[in-house]
């Protein structure tokens, strides 16, 4: 008997996989009345749902899912293989929507004026114990924003309100109880909600006066809708694709993605992930053309070890009024690295559009755009060998999102405590100020046993064109000895900088190794473009030209101003 060339290879193929066996392609229709999770999986006979795959499937499979609403978790219990990776693919693209919510029922009238119901809520949320008592908030100062009830009608989410007492008042002053808790940011919002988690209760008013009845409620149950299974909880899952869905809505808190790809070599692509509780996403690998918006906290990213996002849009994300020096951004970078941010929007976010922080490392950001955040375009704190090249950073910092920052070191991109940052080549304009340097330093933090000073040194700052901002275009906001003493100290005089400039914590700007030079500046004509030290402290300086500023300081000696 002899094998033709055709059937060797497939031979050969199926032999070289991973299981060993052919790649088979499931089939998932949950409007099908033919669907059936005990099934084949196949065309004729789909699967139901797609967690019911994602039980099935080996490396190298693919789940197809066909057009609908999939209410369900999808939690994966087995990984693929770097040349056999599992595949979970929605067809048509943007046509299967996997959420978090379940419908909601059972509401009556309460008592009272108000048009408000109640309804049985048995859902109760959360993040951990204490003292043998659930924790049913995030972080310890956030009773109500760091809950995890979620509730929606006809699909637009009604807002968190403390209790019935707090309802019954909101009622009577709607504008003002409907209006986002952040400034031009979230919303809008169809009404307002309480849970009352003792008495498993939820009662609302919608902003209408309506009867829900009449209306589509839905509340999220489900705080993952993407995740490893528990079976592999801490090890995550690698080599795992999810292209073409739409997620949203999870009851989840802050600082915990509703979709959990951590692991290795897994891709996020073509989704959107919006209006989830808490974060958005964590990918351990790359995500690719997503639209990740309108979370309650930060939106996530793919990070982890030698990660990449391009593409991809941020917009509306941390939208609660949770702590802005805690964490609120499009999103936030911490201890990950290598890795890289190309082609990306951040727009109109909580906090800064992106934010680097505690040893967050050897990470490019190219040609992206930074606009309209409530903080800073990109804010590297306590981090090192960060790049923002060839990139655009407009009117973040200044009230397009939130009030005009009151806080310092506020700009396109601040830089504070941070080592060997590179900007160059990038227009920055319209923001609280351009280029801000803070200096609170030296910050000592241990990382796996290693102790590293963090201060700023090493920075590059060259050929950005840098105009029109709303307070300097470049900003030294040193706050340390070297511009003199703080106004709260008292006792001795901090001993002058020696020769190294680091002398009892006073450290010299022009003695830490920055590059600052041949950058475009432009602003107008009664301003100070330079600020040298913050200005509470009695060294500090403001100038008025560029030829004092580079007497005084050394930098910028082939830069430029305009007037304007």
């Amino acid at each position: 008997m002899h094998l033709g060339a055709a059937a060797l290879f497939s031979a050969a193929v199926a032999l070289s996989s991973p299981s060993g066996a052919r790649a088979a392609t499931w089939v998932v229709d949950g409007s099908s009345v033919r669907a059936d999770d005990a099934g084949p999986g196949d065309a004729e006979r789909p699967l139901r749902t797609i967690g019911r795959a994602a039980t099935r499937v080996a490396p190298g499979d693919t789940v197809l899912v066909r057009p609908g609403l999939y209410r369900e978790a999808v939690l994966l219990p087995r990984s693929g293989a770097a040349d056999a990776p599992i595949r979970f693919r929605a067809e048509p693209p943007g046509s299967v929507t996997v959420t978090g919510a379940d419908l909601l029922s059972g509401f009556e009238r309460a008592p009272g004026a108000e048009p408000i119901y109640v309804a049985p809520f048995p859902y109760r949320f959360s993040i951990g114990t204490q003292n043998g008592a659930p924790v049913e908030h995030y972080p310890d100062d956030e009773p109500l924003w760091g809950r995890a009830e979620q509730v929606a009608a006809d699909g637009v989410l009604l807002l968190p309100t403390a209790d019935l007492a707090s309802l019954r008042r909101g009622w009577s002053d709607r504008d003002a109880a409907l209006r986002p808790p952040v400034a031009r940011l979230g919303g809008p919002f169809s009404g307002l909600f309480a849970v009352d988690a003792k008495a498993r209760r939820l009662y609302l008013w919608l902003a209408d006066g309506a009867d829900p009845a009449t209306r589509r409620i839905e509340t999220s149950t489900r705080p993952v809708l993407v995740g490893p299974h528990p079976i592999r909880r801490g090890r995550g899952v690698t080599d795992v694709t999810f292209s073409g869905f739409v997620f949203r809505f999870a009851a989840n808190f802050p600082q915990r993605p509703a979709i959990d790809l951590t692991g290795e070599r897994n891709l996020l692509q073509d989704c959107a992930v919006e209006r989830m509780n808490g974060v958005g996403v964590s990918v351990h690998g790359v995500v690719r053309r997503c639209v990740i918006r309108d979370n309650g906290h930060v939106g996530g990213s793919a990070e982890g070890r030698n990660f990449l996002n391009e593409d991809t849009v941020w917009e509306r994300n941390s939208w609660k009024p949770l702590s802005r020096d805690w964490e609120a951004a499009g999103v936030k970078v911490t201890r990950d690295g290598p890795g890289a941010f190309r082609r990306c929007s951040f727009v109109r976010n909580g906090g800064p559009g992106l934010w680097f922080d505690l040893d967050a490392h050897d990470i490019q950001v190219t040609q992206s755009l930074f606009s309209k955040n409530e903080g800073s375009g990109v804010f590297i704190e306590i981090s090192r060998d960060i790049s923002v090249r060839d990139s655009v950073l407009i009117g973040n910092g200044a009230g397009a999102v939130g009030s005009p920052s009151s806080g310092w070191a506020v700009g396109g991109i601040a830089v504070a405590e941070s080592i060997r940052a590179t900007i160059r080549n990038n227009l920055i304009r319209d923001n609280r100020d351009g280029v801000a340097l803070r200096e609170q330093g030296p910050r000592r933090v241990e990382f796996d046993g290693v102790a590293i000073d963090y201060y700023n040194r090493g920075h590059v700052v060259s050929r950005n064109v840098v105009a029109g901002n709303k307070g300097r275009q470049l900003a030294f906001w040193w706050d340390n000895a070297f511009f003199g003493r703080h106004p709260s100290e008292t006792g001795p005089r901090v001993a002058a900088a020696d020769s190294s400039g680091q002398a009892s914590g006073a450290l010299d700007p022009a003695k830490q190794g920055l590059t600052i030079d041949r950058n475009i500046y432009s602003a107008p004509r009664d301003s100070s473009p330079f600020l040298y030290g913050a200005p509470w402290r009695p060294g500090s300086r403001s100038f008025e030209t560029l030829g004092g500023f580079q007497k005084a300081t050394g930098f910028e000696r082939s830069g430029s101003l305009t007037r304007r």
